[in-house]
């Protein structure tokens, strides 16, 4: 999006991107890849005998009405804290086994804010769908 912006509101807006963050205003982050983790890798759906279309014809790896997945339970309760903390585990545990070399985190960034910034950015900010289960309604 960034290169359709006339040169005008580059300008004005010239974004964060940069090799070097400094933390100025048009230079705040960088990115590179650190690896990636495949779902493959965490739970089977697919092998050298089993298809993907296979999979999809006999397994699920998720029904959000029932909040369970048949024959794949690693999204089972997918709201549920204690679950969440389980997948993120899993995750880490595995990409630290694929990438021994490389951090499974990184510290928070300095970061100044403006005074109108939203002080709670749980509940003030995101997509608005409700982060509890209890919440959510079923159609």
């Amino acid at each position: 999006a960034y290169l359709l912006k006339s040169e005008k509101c580059k300008q004005e807006d010239p974004g964060g991107f940069c090799k070097e963050v400094t933390g100025e205003r048009d230079c705040t982050y960088f990115v590179e890849d650190a690896g990636e983790v495949f779902f493959d890798e965490l739970y089977r759906t697919v092998s050298k005998y089993y298809t993907w279309d296979q999979f999809c014809k006999s397994e699920l790896e998720y029904n959000n009405k029932t909040d369970y997945g048949i024959g794949v339970d690693f999204w089972n309760e997918i709201y549920n804290p204690t679950k969440c903390r389980e997948r993120y585990n899993k995750i880490i545990r595995k990409f630290k086994e694929k990438y021994p070399q490389m951090p499974a985190s990184l510290p928070e960034p300095r970061c100044d804010f403006y005074e109108s910034d939203p002080k709670d950015y749980f509940n003030e900010t995101g997509s608005g769908f409700s982060r509890h289960f209890k919440q959510r309604k079923m159609r």
